[in-house]
């Protein structure tokens, strides 16, 4: 038996021994949280966050509207996403986890003529990239390796203008939180839209994570940008905290703050182009806004 595969199932058996520690402890106000299950690392042990901290976070996302139409990019369920009507001077996008589904980023090369720079592991490449395209088989990680890349080396090793602005669309199963929190500022700042979808948001919860990580990632990005849009992926339900309800995941557009034209007040959810994500399953009612 090789090294590899013992570590495999090394690593295999610690997992369940964590899920199944996590929800012993639960009843007991305390949270057993990896920000990175796979690989085992950034663990963090505390009591539950206080229902009106996780409230407040989420009333801060309350999407507003800014002066720009919001439309429909990409398809009628997953991989559509409804963005600010704002192309003009973009020139690439940059996503991050396809899952060989691209009509995202195929709708905008044809509307707006705005080709993309697509990471993912090599089995999750689509077979019919147009050469306008680039794809690199890798995943977004903390560090550069043989199969991950950081989002400042990802970008960086595919721009070619200082003044270039680019669109961001996130979708990474749960290691957006690890990928955002070790991006540049001034790298941030190169995107005018940003699209990500956030997972398991259950993990709000717990506190030290929390504190340390989800709130200080997310106070950043609305530092530099409005929230326009939220929507509930019906995929994964809904998670009951206190006396209120949010989706286990969700997408979030942001729009950078120097692009507002003007404060309209909040937006009306759901929106009316907004779709179900999976769709077999009933769409999600959330309570917007909180």
């Amino acid at each position: 038996m090789s090294v590899k595969l013992l570590i495999r199932i090394f690593k295999g058996l610690i997992r369940r021994i964590y899920w199944r520690a996590q929800r012993t402890f639960l009843p007991f106000n305390v949270s057993i949280l990896f920000l990175d299950p796979i690989n085992l690392k950034h663990l963090r042990i505390s009591k539950f966050t206080p229902s009106e901290n996780l409230l407040s976070f989420f009333k801060q996302l309350r999407p507003i509207k800014n002066g720009y139409e919001l439309i429909r990019v990409g398809s009628n369920s997953d991989s559509g996403y409804l963005v600010p009507n704002d192309f003009e001077g973009i020139s690439h996008c940059f996503s991050a986890g396809c899952d060989e589904i691209w009509t995202f980023e195929l709708d905008l090369e044809k509307r707006f003529g705005i080709s993309s720079r697509i990471i993912d592991s090599e089995d999750k490449r689509p077979n019919d990239l147009t050469p306008n395209h680039t794809y690199t088989p890798k995943w977004l990680g903390t560090k550069s390796s043989k199969s991950t890349l950081t989002m400042d080396d990802w970008i960086s090793l595919n721009s070619s203008e200082d003044d270039a602005e680019y669109i961001l669309q996130m979708d990474i199963e749960g290691y957006e939180w690890l990928t955002l929190s070790n991006l540049d500022v001034n790298l941030l700042l190169k995107f005018r839209i940003i699209i990500i979808e956030f997972h398991s948001s259950k993990n709000l919860i717990n506190r030290k994570h929390f504190d340390e990580t989800f709130k200080p990632i997310i106070d950043q990005l609305l530092k530099y940008f409005d929230p326009v849009h939220i929507h509930g992926n019906n995929c994964c339900g809904l998670v009951t905290y206190g006396q209120f309800v949010f989706p286990e995941v969700f997408e979030l557009t942001l729009h950078r703050k120097d692009r507002l034209k003007s404060n309209e007040g909040y937006s009306d959810l759901p929106n009316s182009l907004d779709s179900k994500n999976v769709p077999e399953k009933d769409e999600l009612i959330v309570p917007w806004p909180w």
